[in-house]
């Protein structure tokens, strides 16, 4: 991340785009603890970013609670083929756990940047801070893309 995007620490927003990792649960895959992997951008820079849920989903009639963990890679350290994650491993620049909820219309969570890799691109202060984020599903749930706020 520039400095511009730090000078007003009050947030930092980006967006995501992602896809479910066709191989989640999957022990023949490389990376069956991985439920979604995809992109995460902060202005003009662009992450790689995977979830790992952290127990198992409470269901809810439509609605689910999940609790997971993220990590955003540098962009070539997650890779999918055909739909499916096949390279998935280190901690990351900077990852973080959340809570949250997904309906017919969407997801949306709350959680903690729990580390940043101090020799990374993300300035350390965003340690300990709150994270957001929303989105939508599309191609019969499975795509997402949303939004995301550090602050």
């Amino acid at each position: 991340m520039t400095e511009d995007q730090f000078e007003n620490l009050a947030a930092v927003a980006g967006h995501t785009d992602l896809r479910f990792n066709s191989g989640f649960q999957d022990t023949e895959t490389p990376c069956p603890e991985i439920t979604w992997t995809g992109v995460i951008t902060f202005g003009d820079d662009v992450y790689a970013i995977a979830y790992e849920p952290t127990a198992p989903p409470e269901i809810d009639g439509d609605a689910f609670q999940f609790e997971e963990i993220w990590r955003i890679y540098d962009l070539a350290a997650v890779e999918t083929a055909d739909g499916v994650a096949i390279a998935c491993e280190g901690d990351g620049l900077m990852w973080g756990t959340d809570k949250g909820e997904c309906d017919p219309t969407g997801c949306r969570a709350a959680g903690r940047v729990l580390f940043v890799d101090p020799d990374g691109p993300f300035d350390e202060t965003l340690m300990g801070r709150s994270v957001h984020w929303n989105g939508v599903f599309s191609e019969g749930q499975s795509k997402f893309a949303g939004s995301i706020r550090i602050d």
